[in-house]
């Protein structure tokens, strides 16, 4: 048996991440209130690929992460009477993910003297991945070139729209409710 995976290095990275959250809840009065609420998110992510030049050799997550988060929500609560309360909430989600391979900006088959062919575009330079097989066809080597589905950009995208109803009557209560939540993924790979 081989051994699997044979080159194996431990490549420096970098993670910066800011986020903040912001709430607030105000009482307009006995019967009615609104709360809300935000949070913000960036996050950046590097790593240096394990072959230098244009071999890469990176994984999915390439050289190069940034994760945009955006999270809001608007509540107003309506006191109807004492054995009836509604509650309206709308909130809104939204994840971009963008990744790039570690020669995203240079066109490598240029530089390795392959002519007639330049697959290049915006960020998608470098070299194809390239698996390399030893002899009863099992891939023990580490692969070179940039990773398969990269560069990468997603998006999430959801919408969260809820009523919701309590009666009390008499020991009996009662809760309605309904949701619409539409939900957005567009992506590019």
């Amino acid at each position: 048996n081989f051994p699997r995976n044979d080159y194996f290095m431990s490549t420096p990275g970098k993670l910066n991440t800011d986020q903040g959250d912001g709430r607030v809840a105000y009482r307009i009065n006995d019967r009615n209130s609104v709360f809300g609420s935000i949070s913000w998110t960036n996050t950046n992510k590097s790593s240096v690929q394990p072959f230098q030049g244009i071999l890469d050799g990176g994984d999915f997550n390439g050289t190069s992460e940034v994760d945009l988060g955006r999270n809001a929500q608007l509540s107003y609560t309506r006191l109807w009477s004492s054995a009836m309360v509604s509650e309206t909430r709308v909130g809104f989600s939204r994840l971009v993910t963008a990744r790039t391979q570690a020669n995203s900006d240079i066109d490598a088959f240029k530089i390795a003297g392959i002519g007639g062919y330049n697959p290049t575009g915006p960020l998608n330079g470098g070299i194809p991945q390239i698996g390399l097989q030893d002899s009863s066809g099992g891939g023990r080597y580490r692969t070179v070139g940039g990773a398969d589905w990269l560069p990468t950009k997603e998006y999430n995208n959801v919408w969260d729209f809820i009523q919701n109803v309590a009666i009390t009557k008499g020991t009996h209560s009662f809760k309605f409710g309904a949701e619409f939540r539409p939900i957005q993924f567009p992506f590019f790979q």
